[in-house]
């Protein structure tokens, strides 16, 4: 294969991603902004991408990122350098029973008990609106009209998909969030009664955020106003599928905004022959858009990485 430069790199990611840049992006202490998370610097790149594709898309709003107590200040420079805004996670804190941090540990899910730190956006009062967006995301249309969407807009992300048709529950992966003072700590007493509700039953499956959210804002499930359309979410796995159901824009593609890399390997980890196994596997499976997707993801957080050198 050619040698991947910035020139053909970008070229694989315009395969699937428009280069927009806004005619006026607003600045970092605007009242809206969209906010992540980030408490392993092994999802640095897929911040770096996330922002590159809001970029691209046109997105006038800034990406803030909000570091845990993990992140060191190499990393945070590294953002700075990209032009990203960063806050600790320090403004809210929950005490975690020990027994619970070392289920999730225990069943290969120890990166969950990371992300409680999310529940503190919910009163982060310093913005006005934010939208919650996982760092293993990437915007493929632009998604600034979601400031103009009510508090707890989210999506059933993958409802549609053959199979998932009792999936009826908000997807914490992209949130709509009117921060407001004691929010979060509502949402942590929600924690211990998961964990002993658990612990009584038997259960030894992992509680995340995305449980608690489910518990505590349970009315959203009949809450059509807040469901927002499943291109807003959208699994790779399941691309697909939806390019075949999704709504057209005016560009005549599905109306898919954001593309999912869930799972616990992320494309930002891959070799380059470890990446062209995976878009084969996909091609196998006759899931051919999910391997352009996934290919051009990959040369996204190449480019971004290569643009965003690490301080010296």
């Amino acid at each position: 294969m050619q040698r991947l430069g910035p020139r053909l790199l970008d070229r694989i990611v315009s395969l699937v991603l428009p280069d927009r840049p806004p005619a006026a992006r607003r600045p970092p202490d605007d009242p809206c902004a969209y906010v992540t998370l980030l408490t392993s610097e092994g999802y640095l790149d897929g911040v770096l991408a996330l922002e590159a594709s809001l970029r691209r898309c046109g997105s006038v709003y800034p990406l803030w990122v909000v570091l845990g107590d993990q992140i060191g200040a190499a990393a945070a420079d590294r953002l700075a350098a990209a032009g990203i805004p960063t806050c600790r996670a320090t403004e809210f804190r929950i005490t975690l029973d020990p027994k619970l941090v070392a289920l999730n540990e225990s069943l290969g899910y120890s990166h969950w008990t990371q992300t409680y730190d999310r529940l503190a956006f919910f009163s982060m009062t310093r913005w006005r609106k934010i939208v919650s967006i996982d760092s293993d995301m990437m915007v493929v249309r632009n998604i600034d009209g979601l400031f103009d969407t009510p508090h707890l807009s989210a999506v059933a992300a993958g409802r549609s998909y053959p199979g998932n048709e009792h999936w009826v529950d908000l997807s914490g992966g992209l949130i709509v969030i009117e921060p407001k003072a004691g929010v979060a700590d509502e949402l942590a007493a929600v924690v211990p009664k998961l964990f002993a509700e658990a612990h009584a039953r038997g259960d030894n499956a992992p509680i995340g955020d995305q449980q608690i959210f489910n518990v505590y804002f349970d009315f959203w499930r009949e809450r059509e106003d807040l469901h927002l359309p499943e291109g807003y979410n959208l699994f790779l796995d399941h691309l697909d599928h939806y390019w075949k159901i999704l709504p057209r824009g005016p560009d005549g593609r599905p109306e898919i905004f954001i593309v999912h890399y869930a799972g616990g390997r992320k494309p930002w980890q891959y070799s380059r022959s470890r990446m062209l196994r995976e878009c084969y596997y996909h091609v196998r499976k006759g899931k051919p858009r999910a391997a352009l997707y996934l290919l051009a993801y990959w040369a996204l957080i190449r480019l971004a990485a290569a643009r965003t050198p690490a301080p010296a």
